[in-house]
């Protein structure tokens, strides 16, 4: 089977060319295609296709562009058994970084690596977070090796010459170690010195909350009363509410993972805590008795003033403002997480003991995530004395 590779001129685009014939009745099916990279690349992508030809695995060319593919690819996996309404939520979330670029309108067997490197290098302008970058181009990964096993695509662009190992894209490393920052005993005094001063308020509340337990951000927000035991002093994840990817609002769903469902302990400071939360709707109820009121049979902890809901999300952009207000180093609730956890371990907890609160699947993940605690020398007195301030209720918190 015939093919040839020339050197694509600079003012066309520069790159390679390859050139192919497919067996075709009554006339010659020659087809042309520009490969940004080097000749070798351009080498090897001929000999795949040639080879294709010759074994009748050849994929006819298709117009089908790669904002449409993505488009299909979603509507195929929402709803998918194996995957949770957050994750497809996540998906459109992040596709819509090719769905707003020029790249969306390439067609799908003609898009490159080169292609994908220039949406990141354009991330990277926007200061995008490495790990957001990181999991861009994981979710189009795997999109395209779907499009691999629906014959729409020869070859996934993000994979390298050899067969399961990905391509390089230039991007912005994560560090696990930096990845996880958690705020300083100084930091943490200023928010919680300045928190007190503040109205009481659900997000203020939320994030408390995170720092006395350690859950997610959804786990909090679909904490209900009947999960918790103040006698007992003990607290049951069984819900999480989440983006709800089907349209507008949020639902609610029971944690991922067996390891997800779990009990914990509560400090007898935390146990106040939540006993103020409770005081205080039971009040706000009192004092507005002709109030429009959306409290539901089965009360949650973390609501509005009048019981009406929010989602995780929203816990995002309102912890952003009060680092502002308060003058603290930007951070995300989630980190709240990982402060309860280090200062646990601080304290002498081990990997198997915040693996079980944390909700993690397994001891390995834990250890992943929290590599930094054993590199930490200063772990065992500085940060000890901050869980000792945390867990006998710092006024900003009660």
């Amino acid at each position: 089977m015939a093919g040839n590779v020339y050197k694509n001129p600079e003012n066309n685009g520069g790159g390679w060319g390859i050139q192919w014939e497919v067996p075709s009745v009554g006339k010659r099916d020659r087809h042309t295609k520009i490969v940004h990279g080097s000749k070798r690349d351009a080498q090897k992508l001929l000999r795949d296709i040639l080879s294709s030809i010759d074994n009748k695995e050849y994929i006819s060319r298709d117009k089908q562009t790669f904002g449409e593919y993505l488009a299909e690819y979603l509507a195929s996996r929402v709803g998918a058994n194996n995957l949770s309404p957050n994750t497809t939520s996540n998906m459109h979330y992040y596709f819509n970084n090719i769905h707003r670029r020029d790249v969306q309108y390439v067609p799908l067997q003609d898009v490159t690596k080169h292609d994908i490197q220039k949406v990141i290098d354009e991330l990277i302008e926007l200061k995008r977070a490495p790990n957001y970058m990181k999991n861009l181009c994981k979710y189009l990964y795997t999109a395209f090796e779907w499009a691999v096993d629906d014959n729409k695509i020869l070859r996934n662009p993000m994979q390298g010459s050899n067969k399961g190992k990905r391509k390089t894209i230039n991007r912005p490393k994560v560090n696990s170690k930096g990845d996880v920052p958690i705020w300083s005993l100084a930091q943490m005094d200023s928010y919680l010195q300045q928190s007190r001063d503040d109205k009481h308020s659900p997000y203020l509340d939320a994030y408390g909350l995170i720092l006395w337990t350690g859950l997610r951000r959804g786990e909090v927000c679909g904490l209900k009363w009947s999960a918790i035991d103040l006698d007992k002093a003990v607290l049951s994840v069984t819900n999480n509410r989440t983006a709800n990817p089907y349209g507008p609002g949020y639902i609610e769903l029971p944690p991922k993972t067996e390891a997800g469902w779990r009990t914990i302990s509560l400090s007898e400071d935390c146990v106040k805590f939540l006993r103020r939360i409770l005081n205080d709707q039971e009040n706000y109820r009192l004092e507005n008795p002709t109030a429009d009121w959306a409290w539901p049979d089965d009360p949650y902890v973390i609501c509005n003033p009048d019981g009406t809901l929010f989602g995780p999300k929203i816990l995002n952009r309102n912890f952003t403002k009060m680092c502002n207000r308060y003058g603290l180093p930007h951070s995300t609730p989630h980190k709240l997480r990982h402060t309860h956890a280090s200062l646990l371990y601080a304290d002498g907890a081990n990997m198997l003991e915040l693996a079980q609160r944390l909700g993690h699947a397994s001891v390995q993940t834990t250890m992943d995530i929290y590599t930094h605690l054993f590199e930490d020398p200063m772990l065992g007195s500085e940060k000890l004395q901050g869980l000792d301030r945390m867990l006998r209720g710092i006024e900003g918190l009660e």
